[in-house]
Protein backbone atom coordinates (compact mmCIF):
# COMPACT_ATOMS: atom_id res chain seq x y z
CA UNK A 1 0.00 0.00 0.00
CA UNK A 2 3.00 2.76 0.89
CA UNK A 3 4.77 1.61 -2.24
CA UNK A 4 1.73 2.09 -4.24
CA UNK A 5 1.18 5.95 -2.55
CA UNK A 6 5.05 6.82 -3.28
CA UNK A 7 4.20 5.92 -6.95
CA UNK A 8 1.25 8.24 -7.20
CA UNK A 9 3.06 10.63 -5.72
CA UNK A 10 6.11 10.90 -8.19
CA UNK A 11 3.51 9.77 -11.05
CA UNK A 12 2.00 13.27 -10.13
CA UNK A 13 5.02 15.47 -8.96
CA UNK A 14 6.80 14.64 -12.32
CA UNK A 15 4.11 14.46 -14.88
CA UNK A 16 4.59 16.93 -17.75
CA UNK A 17 0.48 17.20 -17.61
CA UNK A 18 0.55 18.15 -13.83
CA UNK A 19 3.26 20.72 -13.83
CA UNK A 20 5.17 23.37 -15.88
CA UNK A 21 8.38 24.37 -15.01
CA UNK A 22 9.51 28.04 -15.68
CA UNK A 23 12.67 28.49 -17.69
CA UNK A 24 14.50 31.22 -15.45
CA UNK A 25 14.11 34.07 -17.65
CA UNK A 26 10.69 34.48 -17.12
CA UNK A 27 11.16 34.38 -13.22
CA UNK A 28 11.58 37.94 -13.32
CA UNK A 29 11.28 39.25 -16.89
CA UNK A 30 7.25 38.38 -17.64
CA UNK A 31 6.50 40.58 -20.80
CA UNK A 32 2.34 39.08 -20.53
CA UNK A 33 0.21 41.05 -23.16
CA UNK A 34 -1.38 43.80 -22.01
CA UNK A 35 -4.91 42.74 -20.31
CA UNK A 36 -5.94 46.37 -20.78
CA UNK A 37 -7.68 46.59 -24.00
CA UNK A 38 -7.91 50.39 -24.57
CA UNK A 39 -4.11 51.14 -23.24
CA UNK A 40 -3.04 48.28 -25.47
CA UNK A 41 -4.47 50.33 -28.74
CA UNK A 42 -2.47 53.29 -27.47
CA UNK A 43 0.47 51.72 -27.00
CA UNK A 44 0.26 49.67 -30.75
CA UNK A 45 -0.54 52.93 -31.79
CA UNK A 46 2.82 55.10 -30.43
CA UNK A 47 4.70 52.20 -31.65
CA UNK A 48 3.88 51.13 -35.43
CA UNK A 49 7.60 50.64 -35.81
CA UNK A 50 10.96 50.80 -34.10
CA UNK A 51 14.12 51.94 -35.61
CA UNK A 52 17.64 50.60 -33.59
CA UNK A 53 20.51 51.61 -34.32
CA UNK A 54 24.16 50.36 -33.62
CA UNK A 55 25.99 47.30 -33.54
CA UNK A 56 27.59 45.59 -30.71
CA UNK A 57 26.89 42.83 -28.38
CA UNK A 58 25.38 44.77 -26.08
CA UNK A 59 23.31 46.66 -28.52
CA UNK A 60 22.15 42.96 -29.72
CA UNK A 61 21.54 41.67 -26.36
CA UNK A 62 19.00 45.01 -26.21
CA UNK A 63 17.60 44.51 -29.91
CA UNK A 64 16.52 40.79 -28.60
CA UNK A 65 14.89 42.30 -24.94
CA UNK A 66 12.69 44.92 -26.76
CA UNK A 67 11.82 42.46 -29.51
CA UNK A 68 10.54 40.30 -27.14
CA UNK A 69 9.25 42.89 -24.46
CA UNK A 70 7.25 44.76 -26.59
CA UNK A 71 6.08 41.22 -29.00
CA UNK A 72 4.69 39.91 -25.74
CA UNK A 73 3.62 43.18 -24.48
CA UNK A 74 2.14 44.19 -27.45
CA UNK A 75 0.41 40.90 -28.55
CA UNK A 76 1.73 41.08 -32.00
CA UNK A 77 4.89 40.44 -33.99
CA UNK A 78 7.50 43.44 -33.80
CA UNK A 79 9.67 44.59 -37.04
CA UNK A 80 12.62 46.89 -37.23
CA UNK A 81 12.48 49.44 -40.06
CA UNK A 82 14.99 50.84 -41.90
CA UNK A 83 13.15 54.93 -42.29
CA UNK A 84 10.65 56.21 -40.19
CA UNK A 85 7.26 56.19 -41.74
CA UNK A 86 5.02 56.01 -38.73
CA UNK A 87 4.76 56.43 -35.17
CA UNK A 88 8.14 55.30 -33.96
CA UNK A 89 10.58 54.00 -31.15
CA UNK A 90 13.76 55.32 -32.57
CA UNK A 91 16.87 53.83 -30.48
CA UNK A 92 20.35 54.65 -30.26
CA UNK A 93 23.74 55.64 -28.67
CA UNK A 94 24.73 59.50 -29.12
CA UNK A 95 28.03 58.98 -29.65
CA UNK A 96 27.53 56.48 -32.61
CA UNK A 97 24.61 58.41 -33.47
CA UNK A 98 23.84 57.48 -37.25
CA UNK A 99 22.56 61.25 -37.91
CA UNK A 100 19.69 61.37 -36.61
CA UNK A 101 19.10 64.81 -35.46
CA UNK A 102 18.37 65.26 -31.41
CA UNK A 103 15.51 67.05 -30.11
CA UNK A 104 16.01 70.08 -28.68
CA UNK A 105 17.68 70.21 -24.83
CA UNK A 106 19.03 66.35 -25.66
CA UNK A 107 22.23 67.03 -25.68
CA UNK A 108 22.59 69.05 -22.69
CA UNK A 109 20.39 66.05 -20.78
CA UNK A 110 22.70 63.30 -22.41
CA UNK A 111 25.95 65.19 -20.40
CA UNK A 112 23.92 65.21 -17.35
CA UNK A 113 23.04 61.59 -17.39
CA UNK A 114 26.85 60.60 -17.71
CA UNK A 115 28.61 57.52 -19.58
CA UNK A 116 25.23 55.28 -18.74
CA UNK A 117 22.80 56.90 -18.61
CA UNK A 118 19.71 57.58 -20.66
CA UNK A 119 16.47 59.47 -21.93
CA UNK A 120 13.35 58.28 -23.26
CA UNK A 121 11.35 61.21 -24.71
CA UNK A 122 8.32 61.42 -26.41
CA UNK A 123 7.12 65.02 -26.04
CA UNK A 124 5.32 67.89 -29.00
CA UNK A 125 9.09 68.30 -30.50
CA UNK A 126 9.50 65.13 -31.34
CA UNK A 127 6.24 64.95 -33.09
CA UNK A 128 4.84 61.06 -33.25
CA UNK A 129 8.35 59.92 -32.22
CA UNK A 130 9.90 57.81 -28.77
CA UNK A 131 13.63 58.04 -28.66
CA UNK A 132 15.52 55.68 -26.08
CA UNK A 133 18.53 57.49 -26.54
CA UNK A 134 22.07 56.78 -24.43
CA UNK A 135 25.45 57.76 -24.05
CA UNK A 136 26.95 54.14 -24.44
CA UNK A 137 25.16 51.03 -25.35
CA UNK A 138 24.80 50.08 -21.55
CA UNK A 139 22.86 53.02 -21.16
CA UNK A 140 20.67 52.03 -24.14
CA UNK A 141 20.34 48.58 -22.74
CA UNK A 142 19.30 50.09 -19.44
CA UNK A 143 17.30 52.54 -21.44
CA UNK A 144 15.36 49.65 -23.21
CA UNK A 145 14.80 47.73 -19.54
CA UNK A 146 12.91 51.10 -18.25
CA UNK A 147 10.84 51.39 -21.14
CA UNK A 148 9.44 47.60 -21.28
CA UNK A 149 9.03 48.24 -17.54
CA UNK A 150 6.72 51.63 -18.25
CA UNK A 151 4.84 49.58 -20.78
CA UNK A 152 4.69 46.48 -18.49
CA UNK A 153 3.35 48.93 -15.45
CA UNK A 154 0.62 50.53 -17.91
CA UNK A 155 2.19 54.07 -17.25
CA UNK A 156 1.59 56.95 -20.06
CA UNK A 157 3.87 57.22 -22.77
CA UNK A 158 2.99 60.49 -23.79
CA UNK A 159 4.98 63.78 -23.02
CA UNK A 160 7.46 61.41 -21.59
CA UNK A 161 10.79 62.86 -20.61
CA UNK A 162 12.96 60.95 -18.41
CA UNK A 163 16.62 61.28 -18.16
CA UNK A 164 17.89 58.39 -15.49
CA UNK A 165 21.35 56.47 -14.89
CA UNK A 166 22.08 53.82 -12.67
CA UNK A 167 22.99 54.62 -9.19
CA UNK A 168 26.05 52.50 -9.23
CA UNK A 169 28.51 52.18 -12.76
CA UNK A 170 29.10 49.01 -14.20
Amino acid sequence: MMKSIKIIILLVCFSPSFSKAEDGYRLWLRYDKIDDAGLLERYNKSIEEVLFYGESATIDAAKKELINGLSGLLGRKIHYSEKQNKNALIVFNATTNPGIPLPNGVKEKLESVGNEGYIILNNSDSNNKLYIIANTDIGVLYGVFTFLKRIQTHQSLRKLEIADSPKTQY
